[in-house]
């Protein structure tokens, strides 16, 4: 027999008043987007890598960052080369990649299977597509690998080239992030 105490029964009560059901529509997002308000920085994680339901409403989610609230970079946790390769593919500067399966490819490092998928897939193409309705390079969003559990000398061959192009392309609010986050270190 399970018992329920009376902080199980409030726990529950608090869970269920607080739940905003997803169903599909279009505004499932709004009351999440109404808390983010003006912050600088939203942070999404997941329960588990490789759930397609995750991986899903995460990029939905970070859609609307982007298109709604005009977050400007997204930072993933992923080698830096790798995300950058992606990066200079969705910003339109790619000279050898022709789509976004072929941005993907420099996944070739465990977990390849946490960024070359279907999901990541769509929205690198979704990411693209919105960068190209930008009219100024300055508008287009960034997409970043910070991955917090690989030395940088590991992750980046090179973290003072990973800095400097940071820099150039005008991301100090990511680093500064990143830095306070610890998910990199400067030198």
């Amino acid at each position: 027999m399970t018992t329920t105490t009376t902080a199980d029964r409030h726990a529950v009560h608090a869970v269920r008043d607080a739940a905003v059901p997803l169903t599909g529509a279009p505004g499932d997002f709004d009351p999440l987007l109404d808390l983010v308000g003006d912050a600088h920085y939203v942070l999404l994680g997941e329960a588990s890598h490789g759930t397609h339901e995750f991986y899903r409403v995460r990029a939905a989610i970070t859609k609307r960052l982007v298109a709604d609230k005009g977050f400007a970079a997204v930072a993933v946790e992923a080698d830096w080369p790798d995300a950058y390769r992606v990066n200079r593919f969705v910003r339109g500067a790619a000279r050898s990649d022709e789509d976004a399966t072929d941005a993907l490819d420099g996944f070739k490092r465990f977990p390849q299977w946490m960024w070359r998928n279907a999901d990541v897939l769509d929205f690198v193409g979704w990411l693209r597509a919105y960068n190209d309705r930008q009219s100024r390079p300055a508008d287009k969003v960034g997409f970043y690998g910070a991955t917090p559990v690989a030395r940088p000398s590991v992750t980046w061959p090179n973290t003072a080239t990973a800095t400097t192009t940071l820099n150039e392309t005008k991301a100090n609010r990511l680093m500064a992030a990143l830095v306070t986050l610890g998910l990199i270190v400067t030198t």
